[in-house]
């Protein structure tokens, strides 16, 4: 394996590990954020921001990143054809 391909494997690695330290963070802000807009809400629309609250809720506790599988091979860099 050459150089090159092992900096591509470790990138590809490292993407997907970044994005999904990103994805949780934008989750976590989202429903900072959302909670905080029902709050603001008020009592005339209890019933609406009570809704909504209950979507946020259930989005950041079943909500998950995506799973990725990669072949060893191409991870690796040996099923590449030069």
């Amino acid at each position: 394996m050459t150089l090159s391909q092992q900096m591509l494997a470790k990138v590809a690695v490292n993407t997907y590990f970044l994005f999904g330290r990103l994805f949780g963070m934008i989750r976590s802000q989202f429903c900072n954020l959302t909670r905080e807009a029902c709050n603001y809400l008020g009592e005339d629309h209890k019933t609406i921001a009570s809704h909504f609250l209950v979507t946020t809720e259930f989005l950041l506790t079943h909500f998950q990143l995506p799973k990725v599988y990669m072949d060893a091979e191409i991870v690796s860099g040996r099923g590449q054809k030069a």
